[in-house]
């Protein structure tokens, strides 16, 4: 899991509530502290893969519309076929990419 510092925990809780500062924070005890930061790892990791999901999308959608314009044609089945190939792969590594952190 990442680990981020304390001033950009704050940063972000301060967009959620302005009141929150250094004082209100340091009310919190090294537990609530570590909730806190935890809470933070695993809503920053979600938005990571929200991301990346949509970017993989993308290319799905964008392969999609490749392939119907030019299979219809049929003049060159094998490089487009290839070219779809490449488009799959795209998005497989696309998806991976978070999965080795």
């Amino acid at each position: 899991m990442i680990t981020h510092d304390r001033d950009k925990v704050i940063a972000a809780a301060k967009k959620v509530d302005p009141s929150i500062n250094e004082e209100t924070v340091d009310f919190l005890d090294d537990d609530g502290m570590q909730k806190l930061e935890a809470f933070y790892t695993i809503a920053f990791e979600a938005g990571r893969i929200a991301e990346r999901e949509a970017c993989a999308k993308n290319v799905g959608d964008f392969a999609r519309k490749w392939w119907s314009i030019h299979s219809a044609t049929n003049r060159h089945l094998e490089t487009t076929r290839a070219a779809h190939d490449d488009f799959c792969a795209l998005q497989i590594a696309i998806r991976a990419r978070g999965e080795s952190k």
